[in-house]
């Protein structure tokens, strides 16, 4: 069978993954399960986009003399790097989702790039952008540094995507090279005691002097970021396109078609789908 065509192939994903999430939460819990979790997305997301607009009124007590601005730049790594820590524990590689359509007859190209983009998609990139966002129209936009002001909310954009994909090599490198994973983790961990009981604050001094370049419009400094960015985004998507080379995958790409279910071969692509269902 001749491989999907591009666009043939987007469509057939997003379809299937739609459906495939819709009924994985009509299984998973009941109703008022749902009810609740429901009630607790809209309460948390209301709860950001108020403090991202507001946020000044929050913090007058704690730093009744500090730029809004001024003070978010300076703490903008530090989140992200707490940030990181929360997305290894609980987020989840796109590798799990792309295994069991390594069967068909898609490009594995397409198949990594879909869900990779796919993998944006999740809580930990939704919450922040709700705060951050009213945070950009109420305090940064009105700014007369126009260029400055989109640089900012790019890079803000870019920082969090490039937390997502850092965290998803980093992942990759604990299963395939788990020696190289340990190191990098025990020299950040050492770093970031260090700067926090010597009170040096080197994190929160680069994090001040980067993003209040980006506000001014130096282009420098916004390549820098950017480009650290779309780095850990090549990495994670060049080592989940090899591990999906490995033996490995192989043996379970054959155990996928191993099953007893037979789809006549009239139906294409489409039985194929129905096939992995």
């Amino acid at each position: 069978m001749n491989p999907v065509s591009g666009k043939d192939t987007y469509k057939l994903l997003i379809r299937n993954q739609w459906k495939t999430s819709l009924r994985s939460l009509r299984e998973r819990q009941g109703w008022f399960m749902w009810l609740i979790l429901g009630v607790m997305a809209v309460y948390s997301s209301f709860t950001l986009l108020v403090l991202g607009y507001y946020f000044d009124r929050f913090v007058t007590e704690i730093f009744p003399s500090m730029d809004p601005v001024v003070l978010v730049n300076r703490y903008l790594l530090t989140a992200f790097v707490s940030l990181f820590f929360i997305r290894f524990l609980f987020q989840k590689m796109p590798r799990m989702k792309v295994v069991p359509y390594l069967h068909l007859p898609i490009r594995r190209r397409r198949l990594v790039l879909f869900f990779q983009g796919t993998s944006l998609l999740s809580v930990h990139n939704i919450y922040p952008m709700l705060f951050f966002i009213p945070f950009w129209i109420r305090f940064v936009l009105p700014s007369d540094m126009i260029a400055g002001n989109v640089y900012w909310i790019i890079s803000v954009v870019g920082v969090l995507g490039g937390s997502h994909f850092a965290n998803l090599y980093l992942r990759s490198l604990l299963k395939q090279r788990s020696g190289i994973f340990y190191l990098l983790m025990i020299l950040f961990i050492l770093v970031t005691v260090v700067d926090e009981t010597a009170g040096l604050g080197m994190i929160q001094n680069t994090s001040a002097y980067l993003f209040d370049q980006v506000l001014g419009g130096d282009l420098s400094s916004f390549g820098l970021l950017l480009s650290i960015n779309l780095a850990m985004a090549g990495a994670s998507t060049m080592t989940l396109l090899r591990s999906l080379n490995e033996p490995h995958a192989a043996q379970m790409t054959s155990h996928v078609s191993s099953r007893e279910i037979v789809i006549p071969e009239r139906f294409g692509i489409t039985g194929r789908l129905i096939y992995l269902e």
